[in-house]
């Protein structure tokens, strides 16, 4: 259909195009899950891999239009179902490959299918509770769940890793260029000391956890392995990407990104002098780019980080529990335990994807979390190739502090945790060692 050079080069250009004429959004984006369904069916690995990063990158874009009415919307939950369908059917037209956790994954896929069942019970049958039930409250861990079945021991090298954040990139591409209009109007957005709606377009903490994402790829794929011939771009697209979360007045992006590159970082340091000079021309440059966004957000910024307020996350989370002891064994039901957050006056969202298991799903969701926990953490143990270790942390940890601040509102933690399980199988794919990559060259 497109060699993947081809593939990458025109989706850029789906991508200036949709920008311009958001009105062919919904085509962007059914094209890309045709040639995600394709990809499956013939069991093309990587170029799964691929779809399935430009349309994670595309989501907040997908959502940033639904919200403003931009051009032709699509549907709210569309990623998740989309991935769902390509990375099920990628995992039946490879069934015969080796993987290690398909029967974790099949037994938590189970639990949450029992769940489902019981919240229809409770609930009148109809296509709109049906439809709200899955778009809201199931298809993510579903997601989850198709994600894991399908980059299980795949095949990977860095080099392909590179890959995989192109493509990310070129999904969030739109975003980020939307953003960069609010900016050019930055003096007639009402800045206040909370998240900003207004220049994020679309939820501030999805918008900077996503953008946090991209810069936490980027800055271990410089400093740690090397992957990039010439940095100079990617720095400039780290630097504009930072700013740009910062001003969505979201901390939680700047708060997931610091302790999972940190982490990522001080795994097996080979060259001590080297990090610290990178840590310290890291720290100076962050405290410079801060001070003028500070400047420029006339103190705003300083307040947001400094004010002392209650975390309305805590009492969300305590209500989950409460929901979870009154009804412990199957839980409230998706979507029915939104009662014990209205008694704490914090609304009917909960913020944290781990309480919400326990209080929508109970026994049910304790059992789905120990088995993700577990495969993890075995995944983890199972690494062979220590030089593949700083993005696994990364990756692991990036996705556990977007499930504890912000669910499952997109599909991102689901794709992070799922890179975790891919398989690298080479080592020679960094530029600092000049690799042989005649092979790889046509990639992207």
């Amino acid at each position: 259909m497109f060699n993947l050079n081809g593939l990458y080069l025109f989706l850029i250009f789906v991508q200036i195009v949709v920008i311009f004429f958001p009105q062919l959004l919904i085509v962007q984006a059914l094209f890309i899950f045709s040639i995600g369904l394709v990809y499956s069916f013939k069991a093309n690995d990587l170029k799964v891999i691929k779809v399935i990063s430009f349309i994670s990158g595309s989501e907040v874009y997908y959502k940033q239009s639904a919200v403003g009415a931009i051009g032709s919307s699509v549907p709210w939950e569309f990623p998740k179902y989309a991935i769902f369908l390509i990375c099920i059917l990628f995992f039946l037209s490879s069934f015969e490959s080796k993987r290690y956790y398909s029967f974790s994954i099949l037994i938590y896929s189970f639990l949450i299918f029992i769940s489902v069942l019981y919240t229809l019970l409770l609930n009148e049958i109809t296509f709109e509770g049906v439809k709200s039930i899955m778009g809201f409250y199931v298809m993510g861990p579903f997601a989850l769940g198709a994600t894991i079945l399908a980059f299980d021991n795949v095949k990977i090298s860095l080099y392909d890793f590179k890959i995989i954040i192109l493509y990310y990139a070129a999904g969030i591409f739109p975003a980020i260029i939307f953003l960069l209009k609010n900016l050019s109007i930055y003096s007639t957005i009402k800045v206040i000391v909370d998240s900003n709606k207004q220049f994020s377009g679309y939820g501030p903490i999805h918008v900077s956890l996503a953008i946090s994402f991209l810069i936490g790829l980027l800055i271990i794929s410089i400093i740690k392995y090397h992957l990039w011939k010439n940095v100079i771009l990617p720095y400039i697209v780290i630097v504009i990407s930072f700013v740009l979360m910062m001003l969505t007045f979201s901390r939680s992006g700047f708060y997931a990104l610091l302790p999972s590159v940190f982490i990522a970082f001080l795994y097996q340091p080979k060259n001590i002098k080297s990090i610290l000079s990178v840590a310290l021309i890291s720290i100076v440059s962050l405290i410079i780019i801060l001070t003028k966004l500070n400047n420029f957000t006339n103190d705003a910024l300083q307040l947001r980080y400094t004010i002392e307020e209650n975390d309305p996350r805590f009492a969300l989370m305590k209500s989950d529990f409460d929901a979870w002891l009154d009804n412990p064994v199957l839980g409230a039901g998706f979507g029915r335990a939104k009662k014990y957050r209205e008694r704490e006056n914090r609304g009917l969202v909960s913020h944290n994807e781990i309480s919400r298991f326990l209080a929508e799903q109970g026994i049910l969701g304790f059992f789905c979390i120990l088995i993700i926990l577990s495969i993890v953490i075995d995944r983890i143990k199972r690494e062979r190739l220590k030089l593949f270790m700083p993005y696994i942390l990364f990756l692991t940890i990036f996705s556990f502090i977007f499930f504890n601040s912000n669910a499952f509102r997109l599909y991102l933690p689901g794709f992070s945790l799922g890179l975790v399980f891919l398989s690298v199988n080479q080592t020679e794919n960094h530029y600092s060692r000049k690799p042989n990559l005649t092979e790889n060259k046509k990639a992207y």
